[in-house]
């Protein structure tokens, strides 16, 4: 496991950049993919906006699903664009069958080709390319087996195709055979739940685990089978007010934590340890939203405020 971050180093990029938050990350990660660059060339950027049917210019999640349609959640609305123009989803009073609210948090395609879609405050929705249509997911006080709460934050489906949805309050895991979700929420009494559930992180591990990440600074690993979370705090140096933001394990083994005001570290699953390393260089990159892997093994990190961090194991 590597010990220190000292060949952590950020990256400045010339070029015309897209205002929609995610689109220079999403090219880059594809540019990344083809080998290590000696050196970055100067980008041209092709903007995409309202102008060309966009529905509007704040863009949370983007995903591309098996037909090649590439999907933009922004802040009012659901965008769906073929190449040459968009098709938008917003709520349509009076048709429970139209997507639930326009404010779009995340996305998820699923292995049968449905599309998840979170919103910021009024739950989950479920797209059926057959039907042109959704089903909402809200939660409602009087069922016990709804949705933990309406604000969704991150979705995962794992190796059985089970999908996971981190919330404000809860941990929801959806059971397709029954339409129904199991809710994983902190319980003071319990030594196996969650210390804090108000979610931030999600993660598949190569262990089959569900790596957790929660306000407070934790990080818990939860057992799919067992409905059991263990709970790792961070260094107690670390600002205990902060989250973990991202969770990324390397094709190493390695799992990476991402947090908001802490900046990055790792953590060692055998002996349950993180270990963050004070990084002079990061500067204002503190807090680091996402961190992928490209096909070189080398880890991209995006901040926020900080642009895009590379490193090389």
């Amino acid at each position: 496991m590597p010990t220190k971050l000292l060949r952590l180093r950020r990256r400045r990029l010339s070029g015309r950049l897209g205002a929609a938050c995610g689109l220079p990350f999403f090219i880059l990660c594809a540019i990344a993919g083809s080998g290590p660059p000696s050196r970055f060339e100067p980008l041209d950027f092709e903007r995409i906006n309202r102008e060309h049917g966009l529905s509007q210019s704040v863009v949370t999640s983007i995903l591309q699903d098996r037909r090649g349609f590439l999907w933009f959640g922004t802040h009012d609305g659901l965008n769906r664009f073929d190449g040459h123009r968009f098709a938008v989803y917003r709520p349509e009073a009076g048709d429970p069958s139209s997507i639930s609210d326009q404010r779009i948090s995340c996305l998820l395609e699923d292995r049968f080709g449905f599309i998840w879609v979170g919103t910021e405050l009024k739950g989950l929705n479920r797209y059926d390319p057959a039907t042109d249509s959704f089903v909402r997911y809200l939660h409602r006080s009087d069922e016990p087996e709804s949705l933990s709460h309406n604000r969704i934050q991150n979705l995962l489906q794992d190796r059985l195709g089970r999908i996971w949805i981190g919330t404000a309050r809860g941990l929801n895991r959806y059971d397709p055979a029954t339409d129904s979700f199991r809710v994983f929420r902190a319980d003071p009494s319990s030594a196996d739940s969650l210390e804090n559930d108000e979610i931030h992180a999600l993660a598949e591990l190569q262990s089959g685990e569900i790596a957790i990440g929660t306000r407070g600074g934790i990080l818990a690993l939860l057992d799919p089978n067992l409905g059991t979370v263990r709970n790792y705090r961070r260094d107690p140096a670390i600002r205990p007010e902060g989250f973990v933001w991202s969770i990324h394990q390397h094709s190493s083994g390695v799992v990476w934590v991402g947090t908001h005001q802490s900046g990055v570290g790792t953590f060692e699953t055998a002996k349950g340890e993180f270990q963050f390393e004070k990084i002079e260089n990061l500067g204002i990159a503190r807090s680091v939203r996402v961190i992928r892997e490209d096909s070189e093994g080398v880890l991209w990190m995006g901040t926020d405020g900080g642009g895009i961090l590379r490193y090389d194991p």
